[in-house]
């Protein structure tokens, strides 16, 4: 019954981690986009007023 137990106890030790590691990534994947879409619009932003304004 005790070995039982563990087997429990370790199976969601490792769901446990695996879900930790898959969110942990999708917030990582998720401010890196954020991240590049910042960048992309702040150049877009620069190279529009370089061209003498969007108006």
């Amino acid at each position: 019954m005790r070995k039982f137990k563990k087997i429990i106890v370790a199976e969601l030790l490792i769901v446990l981690a695996g879900l930790i590691f898959i969110g942990t990534t999708f917030v990582i994947n998720a401010y890196a986009g954020c991240y590049l879409l910042g960048v992309f619009l702040l150049l877009y932003g620069i190279s529009m007023v370089w061209k003498g304004g969007g108006d």
